[in-house]
């Protein structure tokens, strides 16, 4: 559980960063990445890509979106 925190962290830094980037592109654009995210990530846990466990899985579907949107607020924010 340990090692595959590093991933996670990683990965949601990765959408926060995404989320900021589209809020420089256009500031409604965090929301439809926010349900990107949560499709594709759904779409991955139901067809079982990967050996990830369980709460990578779940972490990634409710922090992913999250982060997105902070992302983006932090941009606004910003401006």
């Amino acid at each position: 559980m340990v090692s595959a925190l590093p991933g996670v962290l990683v990965g949601l830094a990765a959408f926060a960063l995404g989320g900021y980037l589209a809020a420089v592109v256009r500031p409604a654009a965090t929301k439809v990445l926010a349900a990107m995210i949560v499709l594709v990530v759904g779409t991955f846990m139901i067809a079982g890509v990967g050996q990830a466990p369980l709460w990578y899985g779940l972490a990634f579907l409710v922090f992913g979106p999250l982060t997105a949107i902070a992302g983006g607020a932090w941009r606004n924010r910003l401006s």
